[in-house]
């Protein structure tokens, strides 16, 4: 039966680090095994549990990340439509034609 661990653990290894099935895929996989135990797949299963804990924090870090650009944003707008713009610029930055005041 060590052997039996040791190759199913081989085979687990190998799909994970070249991620050929998504983890439900390889439980329902391993669940019509009766003689796979949870001792033999374990180290698998904490791999994927890190990995996914791993991607929820960089989730969790760029939906932080977007909620203070859109704050960033709505205050940008608030000012743009509330404060007086100036604008220096005398030549068009695309055709370098003078730029007139509009009348």
């Amino acid at each position: 039966e060590g052997d039996h661990i040791e190759e199913i653990s081989e085979v687990l290894a190998h799909v994970e680090s070249s991620e050929l099935m998504p983890l439900l895929m390889v439980l329902e996989t391993l669940q019509q095994s009766p003689s796979v135990t949870i001792g033999a797949v374990r180290p698998y299963l904490q791999g994927q549990f890190r990995r996914l804990m791993d991607s929820v924090e960089t989730s969790r870090g760029k939906a932080h990340q977007d909620r203070q650009e859109i704050l960033r944003m709505q205050q940008e707008l608030v000012s743009l439509r509330t404060e007086a713009q100036v604008f220096q610029n005398t030549k068009c930055s695309m055709c370098c034609l003078a730029l007139e005041v509009p009348a």
